[in-house]
């Protein structure tokens, strides 16, 4: 372009004429054209790197999460399906080892050691609703669970020492002990009724329905009179006697 002072050739970037020395003033609108694009590309440049960026960061969260609960299905899956596996295994064992856990069995049945025989079946995965074991064994290894349950409830009622605990001990106790009068010593017959009763359980039963008296008297302030009644009391009245009986107890020592 022409300078118009002295028609000398100059460019937009000149802000003045090289001939002349002349302000250029074409070009000072062309730098100030410029520099607002300029402008305007920095800001939309990094509009774009902004939103970009949040995407990005997003789209990895969302991808992290999906990924992990994928992660967490699949193990779900393998443990349930580990479990029923292993449960299988073992229920398989324990018939497959019938004749040698039987003897076992029976040895603790003769012991009157009704506690250890429960252990046994449970720690081997015995059932009493399988065969080959559910004929001969199935009331006893039931009323043996129950026994083991009223055990540690009573255990838990008559050694507790701090009286804040009293209610919980007592509704502990009374839970453990009216389901095992109510349906295993013929107060309730459902249990009898459906699997038919045999020695070994009207002998289990006997022993365990006295060794609960025994610890009751012994360790639980009750009278021989007192524990004997207990399988014909309400569930209600049972929770009394026993509250009325740790409250005493609590209160001689």
């Amino acid at each position: 372009m022409k300078c118009e002072y002295c028609m000398g050739t100059l460019s937009l970037e000149d802000e003045y004429c090289p001939h002349c020395g002349q302000p250029n003033k074409h070009a000072k609108q062309h730098i100030k054209d410029m520099k607002r694009y300029q402008s305007e590309f920095e800001n939309t440049r990094k509009y774009v790197y902004e939103k970009t960026g949040r995407y990005t960061d997003t789209t990895v969260r969302v991808i992290v999460i999906a990924v992990l609960i994928v992660m967490i299905m699949v193990t779900f899956l393998i443990g349930a399906n580990s479990w029923s596996i292993r449960s299988s295994w073992r229920r398989a064992s324990a018939n497959r080892h019938y004749a040698k856990y039987s003897k076992i069995m029976d040895q603790y049945l003769a012991e009157e050691d009704y506690l250890s025989f429960n252990t046994f079946c449970n720690e081997n995965y015995i059932r009493s609703y399988e065969e080959p074991y559910k004929e001969k064994y199935c009331l006893v290894i039931q009323i043996a669970g129950s026994y083991s349950t009223v055990q540690d409830a009573l255990l838990y009622y008559c050694f507790l020492e701090d009286e804040d605990y009293i209610e919980q001990a007592v509704d502990r106790t009374v839970d453990a002990l009216d389901y095992f009068y109510r349906y295993y010593l013929n107060q309730d017959d459902y249990y009898t009724d459906l699997y038919g009763e045999s020695e070994i359980f009207e002998q289990a039963a006997s022993v365990m329905e006295y060794n609960i008296e025994q610890m009751l008297v012994a360790y639980g302030n009750f009278t021989q009179e007192e524990a004997a009644t207990l399988p014909a009391l309400s569930k209600t009245k049972k929770a009394v006697l026993l509250e009325e009986k740790l409250e005493e107890k609590m209160q001689n020592e």
